[in-house]
């Protein structure tokens, strides 16, 4: 067995020996941990919602714009919990579908004219 795991065959206190190990890595390189930790965020947004626009088509729903993908909006037909690209981030998938699914997919260019349209309306 290792000298680490014998000075701490206690649970808790090994635990502890973690957190406060941890606590000085992160200390000590700060920098570091704050961009590695910005990448993987902005990835894991990436992935999520590639795979978020290909359970709903990839495509705009009003005229078929499909050329790229990653540009197209999901706009809230009913009352929104939360934007889809807040969720993004901080969510996990089955929240994110949940939401998804009260919304329509669309390219920029019908997101602007459905909400100018409404917008005109109520006015």
């Amino acid at each position: 067995m290792s000298n680490w795991l014998n000075k701490y065959k206690d649970k808790e206190k090994r635990r502890e020996y973690n957190k406060q190990s941890c606590k000085e890595y992160y200390t000590k390189n700060k920098d570091r941990m704050k961009k590695q930790t910005a990448i993987s965020n902005k990835k894991s947004k990436e992935i999520k919602k590639a795979r978020l626009l290909s359970e709903f088509g990839n495509r705009c729903e009003v005229c078929g714009f499909n050329t790229y993908p990653e540009i197209l909006q999901f706009h809230h037909k009913e009352e929104k919990k939360e934007a889809i690209a807040h969720m993004l981030k901080y969510r996990n998938y089955d929240l994110i579908i949940k939401e998804a699914k009260k919304c329509q997919l669309l390219c920029p260019n019908c997101h602007m004219i459905l909400h100018y349209k409404l917008f005109k309306c109520k006015g």
